[in-house]
């Protein structure tokens, strides 16, 4: 599952976790970045991250999201324990659909009593990258997309 993030004013590169159940998060600064590439043929265009934000450092692992799931009693869809089921609990979770990741940060939200959402789609580029100025957030060669 992605990583979730809320707004927070706070020293960029700080962590820090607002509950017991949160993840660890990291605040990434503001900032721009050339988004698209001429790989995949998406129009580059520049992409300003105007407020620094915050966002998980790690995954969402498979014992998070259990425990979410425990605590709430959500039982939407359980793919991501077929998945999970010959894995290790530290590693990521997989198999969540929109409903499930979107059930999972409004939880978050009610623990740690801010506002959690799901990255969107500049923002998870722009934290990826980390400043990085190549074709894509990986680099320049588009034949590992596929680890990605």
């Amino acid at each position: 599952m992605g990583c979730v993030l809320f707004v927070r004013q706070l020293r960029s590169g700080a962590t820090f976790l607002d509950c017991a159940e949160c993840p660890e998060m990291v605040v990434i600064p503001a900032g721009s970045f050339v988004m698209g590439d001429s790989f995949y043929g998406h129009p580059q265009h520049l992409v300003r991250i105007r407020r620094p934000f915050a966002v998980a450092r790690d995954m969402i692992t498979l014992d998070e999201f259990a425990e979410f799931v425990a605590q709430s009693g959500y039982s939407e869809d359980t793919a991501w324990q077929v998945a999970g089921s010959s894995r290790n609990g530290r590693d990521p979770v997989v198999s969540v659909n929109w409903d499930d990741a979107q059930a999972y940060v409004k939880w978050l939200s009610e623990k740690a009593q801010h506002q959690y959402r799901l990255l969107s789609e500049s923002e998870f580029e722009y934290a990826e990258r980390a400043g990085s100025r190549t074709a894509l957030w990986w680099g320049d060669e588009a034949a590992p997309v596929c680890l990605y």
